[in-house]
């Protein structure tokens, strides 16, 4: 029985290191699973900020796209803007070659004015003194204000022309003006005003002259080419009424001499006394005629008023229309010097806004460094605390808080794999501020003895404000000095009672503390599982959150663009409109000048 019991001892004792044994691979073949989880969870946290980067990445793109077509819009403005200053130069030069033609053409007419103002009066009078006798026919009566028109307008071309030979001849030969009598007067009355006063006046009179000679000149020379054409016409039909005269005579002659021979031959006949038989060539007849002649004379002269008055007309439209049209071009310029003006500003604009842009994202880069830096160590030290109570724990066989667990598990991360300790840095994206939580994801991985850690995510998993990760990781580190006290306290408490029940109580039984560390052990896996499922679905509300909100961004990006797009191409299509009608208009107004 002895040897039995022996026997069967040493079966138990073996069957316990076998046991002690399996749960060891147990423990840490459930080790690797949960590291694996541990890895594919980080995988999946890098999975969720890999799409939200790639989100980001393709709002970029399209703001990058929006950019360049801004750019090109601008580009074209700008192209517009030079057509249309080349435009306007091109007017410009056009109009100033106008003014040129019109200059000379000013100075030609000078020149003939001159030239006929040398010539002698009596050969001026000739060529207008026509002898118009052959007008003056036995309807005097019925005509009595012709000769009166025509010496009038006679009177008043020579009046006109020989004050305007008078007054442009003097200056060329340097002779004093002949002053009025109303002059000699203020003169003789203001014999005290310097001589610097009485030649303005006398500059501003004599410009003034000049003004009424020009006018002069322009009137004189269109009563000059009406009277000729007039003169011309009256010479035709002079000509043409002699003709008819002669013609007439001659008929008269013969229709006597007829008639001479019709009264003999009716004498000697005596056959039909009361026959009256009507000649063509008759005086009555000839009497009709020139009576149609007359009129149609009065109706060429009355023709010959219309035609005056009617260029006179077209000549103040003339004048109108190109006033109008140096009106417009004075308003093109303007506007072209505006938008040089404008687009200008907008560049000085543009480059203030950059400066300050870059100096601003050179402060926050500053600010982000420092703050880096202070969150970095503020984590080092919660991590050295997290250990410490950790340790703590252990020692007193206890399950460490869950807010502890965290910085626990991140602290031995660190220490297992120094590389991913760098990764606890804050890492500054354009949309916030992705912090630890990614580096206690991944430094959770290299832990190789089991952990009994907790589920609930870390307080510092905000990546939008970065103050407050520090201000939260300063009250994190409060509560764990707290929770680190408390388990000193415990660990002084259980220190005392091990020494009492050592001194009073038997050892505790191996077995007994097997059964603590399973239990342990399943509650440390039990709350990595929980914390797992805790991480698995704060990443599964951030994938969400993320894909939402770039939906959104998107959206808002696509209807603003849409909008933009919208009006600039409805502000364009009415400036093509406007463009193309003064276009039209312009194009028929320089046809209408070019046929005048």
């Amino acid at each position: 029985l002895f040897q039995v019991n022996q026997n069967a001892e040493m079966q138990r004792a073996r069957l316990r290191d076998d046991i002690k044994e399996y749960k060891f691979r147990e423990a840490r073949l459930l080790q690797d699973y949960t590291e694996l989880e541990e890895e594919n969870i980080c995988l999946q946290k890098q999975v969720s900020v890999l799409k939200q980067n790639q989100v980001e990445f393709e709002g970029l793109k399209h703001e990058i796209k929006r950019l360049e077509e801004e750019t090109e819009f601008l580009n074209s403005q700008l192209e517009d803007a030079i057509r249309l200053k080349e435009i306007s130069e091109r007017q410009l030069e056009e109009a100033l070659e106008t003014l040129k033609t019109e200059r000379e053409q000013k100075n030609n007419l000078r020149k003939e004015l001159s030239h006929y103002m040398n010539i002698n009066d009596s050969m001026y009078n000739s060529h207008l003194n026509i002898s118009l006798d052959g007008l003056k026919f036995s309807d005097e009566a019925t005509e009595p204000n012709n000769d009166e028109v025509m010496n009038g307008f006679e009177q008043s071309c020579l009046s006109k022309l020989s004050n305007g030979k008078n007054s442009a001849s003097t200056p060329k030969k340097n002779e004093s003006f002949p002053p009025a009598p109303s002059l000699v007067s203020d003169l003789l009355s203001e014999l005290n005003i310097s001589e610097i006063q009485k030649l303005k006046q006398q500059l501003v009179q004599m410009e003034r002259e000049k003004v009424n000679l020009l006018t002069t000149l322009q009137e004189s020379q269109k009563q000059l080419e009406n009277t000729r054409g007039a003169l011309s016409e009256q010479h035709e039909k002079v000509g043409r009424l002699t003709e008819n005269l002669n013609a007439m005579k001659k008929l008269q002659v013969s229709k006597e001499r007829q008639s001479a021979l019709d009264n003999e031959k009716d004498r000697d006949s005596h056959e039909d006394g009361d026959y009256y038989e009507v000649d063509i060539n008759g005086p009555e007849i000839l009497e009709c005629k020139y009576k149609v002649a007359v009129a149609e004379i009065t109706d060429l002269k009355e023709e010959l008023k219309n035609l005056k008055a009617k260029y006179k007309e077209c000549e103040s439209k003339y004048g109108e229309e190109k006033s109008r049209y140096e009106t417009e071009s004075q308003a093109f310029t303007e506007k072209i010097t505006s938008l040089e003006k404008s687009s200008r500003h907008d560049r000085d604009q543009v480059a203030r806004l950059e400066k300050e842009l870059k100096k601003v994202s050179d402060v926050a880069g500053e600010t982000q460094g420092s703050l880096s830096v202070a969150q970095d160590e503020l984590v080092t030290f919660s991590e050295e605390l997290a250990n410490l109570y950790h340790h703590v724990c252990m020692c007193n066989n206890e399950t460490p808080n869950r807010v502890m667990l965290d910085y626990y598990k991140e602290g031995k991360g660190g220490r297992s794999s120094p590389e991913t300790k760098g990764r606890r840095s804050p890492i500054l994206l354009s949309k916030g501020l992705l912090t630890i939580e990614l580096g206690k994801a991944e430094n959770g991985s290299g832990d190789s003895s089991p952990s009994p850690v907790s589920s609930l995510p870390s307080p510092v998993s905000d990546p939008r404000k970065e103050p407050m990760n520090i201000y939260n990781l300063i009250a994190i580190i409060r509560d764990q000095i707290k929770h680190l006290q408390a388990a000193v306290d415990r660990t002084t408490e259980l220190s005392r009672q091990r020494v009492a029940t050592q001194e009073l109580g038997p050892v505790v039984d191996k077995d007994k503390e097997a059964l603590m560390e399973e239990i342990l052990k399943l509650k440390s896996l039990l709350s990595t599982k929980r914390e797992q499922i805790a991480t698995l679905r704060t990443v599964l509300k951030a994938n969400k959150q993320t894909a939402e909100v770039a939906l959104a961004n998107l959206k808002s990006k696509y209807e603003n663009e849409k909008a933009m797009v919208t009006e600039t191409m409805m502000k364009l299509r009415n400036e093509l409109k406007a463009l193309k009608e003064d276009a039209a208009t312009f194009s028929s107004l320089r046809a209408m000048f070019a046929t005048r």
